[in-house]
Order: C-alpha cells, then sequence, then structure tokens
C-alpha cells in the first residue's frame, strides 16, 4: 500500500516539476536561452588540456588533405623498416608509429606500409584493429628503401616532322 502512495506522489511532484520548468522556459526570450547554454557549454571546457592532434604529417580535421611530399614517404617507409628490424616480434601499427617517434599517428603509415607490401619487404597478419606487420625475407635482407621510382627509362618516341601548312 506505501510503494502505491509513493509512486503516485513521485508522478505529481514528477509532472509538477516538469510543468514548472516549462512554464520557466516558455517565459524566457528563446535568444536568452541560447546565450545561457552557449556559456554553461563554453564554461564547462575550461581547465581541460585539449592536446592538438596535428603532427607534420597530419594535418587538422577541417583544413584541406595536403599532400605528403614523397620525401616524408620514403622516410616513413625507412622508420617502418628500422623499427620492424629492431622487433624481435610482429608489431602493430600503433607500435611502429611510437618505435619511430616524431609524434606520428598510425593512420599516417598506412600508405607506406602498403607500399612495403607490395615490394615484398613486410607482410601483415590479422585485420584492423589486430593487424601486425613483420618483415619478410626480403625485407630481413633489404638494406634500403626503394622510392617506388621506375629503374628503366622510358623509351624515347622518335620526332614527327611536320609539313608546313603555310605556302
Amino acid at each position: 500500500m506505501r510503494s502505491i502512495q509513493l509512486r503516485q506522489q513521485l508522478e505529481v511532484l514528477a509532472q509538477e516539476f516538469v510543468t514548472s520548468v516549462l512554464s520557466a522556459i516558455r517565459s524566457v526570450p528563446l535568444e536568452e536561452i541560447a546565450r545561457e547554454l552557449d556559456k554553461t557549454s563554453s564554461n564547462s571546457n575550461r581547465g581541460k588540456h585539449t592536446k592538438s592532434r596535428q603532427t607534420a604529417s597530419q594535418e587538422p580535421k577541417d583544413s584541406p588533405m595536403l599532400r605528403r611530399s614523397s620525401k616524408e614517404i620514403v622516410q616513413l617507409r625507412e622508420g617502418i623498416l628500422q623499427a620492424l628490424k629492431a622487433s624481435p616480434s610482429p608489431m602493430g601499427a600503433s607500435q611502429i608509429a611510437r618505435a619511430i617517434g616524431g609524434n606520428i599517428q598510425s593512420s599516417a603509415l598506412s600508405f607506406p606500409m602498403k607500399q612495403l607490401r607490395r615490394q615484398g619487404l613486410i607482410s601483415k597478419s590479422g585485420d584492423r584493429t589486430q593487424a601486425v606487420y613483420s618483415l619478410t625475407e626480403k625485407g630481413k635482407a633489404g638494406n634500403e628503401v626503394s622510392t617506388n621510382k621506375p629503374q628503366n627509362k622510358p623509351a624515347k618516341l622518335p620526332k614527327i616532322k611536320r609539313k608546313d601548312t603555310e605556302s
């Protein structure tokens, strides 16, 4: 019996509370409420340290994407190979990024690691967050990172002589 009375009393109090809150909100212009909410949200961020995620190889999320230079990509590939050579066991992308240092994010290693896999220097086991990388036999034997530029120059095409159209 007491629980039924308590429940009824709580329902009445909750309804009175909701009615009072709605009445208070309706009595104030929306612009004023919006200003108060803005003040509250900006005050809640005070004192919190927000670490910048921008690195040399990653631009801010709201800026247009910038291309990394080929020199930077080669340096990343060299760093990946050095990290894997120094490790006795396969490493995840975040471990490789920490081993390289320089505040590199693991997402910045995706393209260079893909290139190294295509060259047969590293192998990948597992998928997504469980992926680990290790050196292949070719990677263990190799001393330098390929720049992915063709070794052979393309054949020169003969020049075509044009006939003068003027008479």
